[in-house]
């Protein structure tokens, strides 16, 4: 018995029993460890997600952009405004209208593309409102501007896109685009064309004269430029309403004068010219549009001339110029008197536009001129 004892004192204790595991092993990777590695994991793909959305939208997005009206100068003789049309449901549903019949009225080509724009923002089951609106501009002045040594003024074009501002900014300063600096923005001069362009940042400037270039580059550096709305006078209605506002003036005689130096060198391919002597007297054209849908645009145009004989003379040369210009569409236009009895207004509403549209647009895709064609059974005139 007491070897027995002895002995049994002696044997060491039982190993601790094993507590059961709650999963495998980490062995170095996460394991059963969810929390702590879940957490990690998606940071970790959060931040790659940051880098690629933030990437994606300084190559997309539209960048710091300035007021387009900066590019009305003190030398300006009159400018025009377009609206965010993208964000106008009758335009985005028209611009729809017209590229649906754009492409079917397109011939296929042996490769099975139809020809048209690659820009044209349609799939095969029809346009996208969304596509369509991202190719609209945010905002546009188009200024017109006195410069010394020229007959007409010069156009200035500033633009607010809506995104793609940073490669296009690429593009321009590329050294194939002929470029050159003024205050540090690349200044690009296609080779064969007249037209300069250049980028302030996310906004986009084009004129078709050096100077008058330099000016609205100035403005949008300097941040100054002249209100649009103290531009209205013949239509005498606040222009935040309107998708496209605007208006020109002239010095006496000089809408005659350039009407009859334009007779002068027109080609045999356009249109017949307005009779000078029916704009003499014409001091300010303005233009409003105030809706567009598949069904009609709807603009207003104002004359202040310098008496009522003129008025009604500048009036009837204006209706016969839309209705022969803008044909086959229907223009019908009513005439009115201005609050100011040596003025008048036109109100037209253009039918029938979707087609003659299209057929431009397929016009353009095979080669033809930029500038509308003369008429044909569906072509403007």
């Amino acid at each position: 018995m007491n070897s027995i004892a002895t002995s049994s004192a002696s044997s060491p204790p039982p190993p601790p029993p094993i507590e059961p595991s709650s999963g495998p092993s980490s062995g170095g990777g996460c394991g059963w460890k969810i929390p702590g590695c879940l957490l990690g994991c998606l940071i970790a793909a959060g931040v790659v997600i940051l880098a690629v959305v933030g990437a994606a939208w300084w190559f997309l997005g539209p960048g710091t952009q300035h007021p387009t009206e900066a590019a009305v100068g003190p030398e300006s003789s009159g400018a025009l405004q377009v609206r965010d049309l993208g964000a106008d449901p009758g335009t985005r549903e028209a611009l729809e209208e017209v590229v649906r019949e754009a492409r079917r009225r397109a011939p296929a080509r042996p490769d099975g593309e139809n020809g048209l724009p690659g820009w044209l923002p349609v799939s095969g089951s029809g346009a996208q409102a969304g596509a369509i609106a991202k190719v609209l501009p945010r905002e546009g002045t188009l200024s017109f501007e006195r410069v010394a040594g020229r007959d007409e003024p010069a156009a200035v074009l500033v633009l607010n896109l809506r995104g793609f501002t940073r490669p296009l900014r690429m593009m321009l300063e590329s050294e194939d685009a002929g470029t050159e600096l003024y205050r540090g923005v690349a200044v690009a001069s296609p080779e064969g064309g007249d037209v300069l362009f250049a980028m302030v940042d996310g906004t986009l400037v084009m004129a078709d004269d050096r100077g008058a270039l330099q000016a609205a580059i100035d403005r949008l550096l300097d941040g100054t430029g002249q209100p649009m709305a103290s531009r209205m006078e013949v239509l005498e209605r606040p222009p935040e309403g309107a998708l496209l506002s605007g208006g020109v003036g002239f010095a006496p005689g000089e809408l005659a004068a350039m009407a009859r130096s334009r007779s002068e060198r027109k080609s045999t391919h356009d249109s017949p010219p307005i009779d000078p002597a029916r704009l003499e007297g014409v001091r300010r054209v303005e233009l409003m549009v105030d809706g567009i849908d598949p069904r009609a645009v709807r603009f207003r145009i104002g004359v202040g001339t310098d008496s009522p004989g003129s008025a009604d003379r500048a009036a009837d040369a204006f209706a016969d110029l839309v209705r022969s210009r803008l044909a086959p569409a229907t223009a019908t236009v009513t005439r009115s008197r201005a609050a100011d009895s040596s003025g008048a207004v036109l109100d037209v509403e253009l039918t029938d536009w979707i087609g003659p549209v299209a057929a431009w647009l397929v016009r353009g895709s095979e080669g033809e001129a930029v500038a509308p064609p003369p008429t044909g059974e569906d072509g403007w005139r």
